[in-house]
């Protein structure tokens, strides 16, 4: 039996990344932050998803850095 997934909702979302609703909604529309699944019609980020997110953007920060 595969592993659940740990899901989170928009106010987790929102406090992990210290980003406010519309900044949110305004990365999903841009694409620049995963969509969220609709489960049982609220929608939920999976919690690998939103770490991958923010190790890829820390990945990019320290490449900056080293190459500047």
């Amino acid at each position: 039996m595969s592993k659940p997934y740990e899901l989170l909702n928009r106010k987790q979302v929102m406090a992990s990344l210290g980003v406010t609703h519309n900044t949110l909604a305004k990365y999903v529309r841009e694409g620049t932050f995963p969509a969220p699944a609709l489960i049982m019609g609220r929608p939920r980020w999976r919690k690998e998803d939103v770490e991958a997110y923010v190790n890829k953007r820390f990945a990019i920060a320290r490449e900056k850095r080293i190459g500047a």
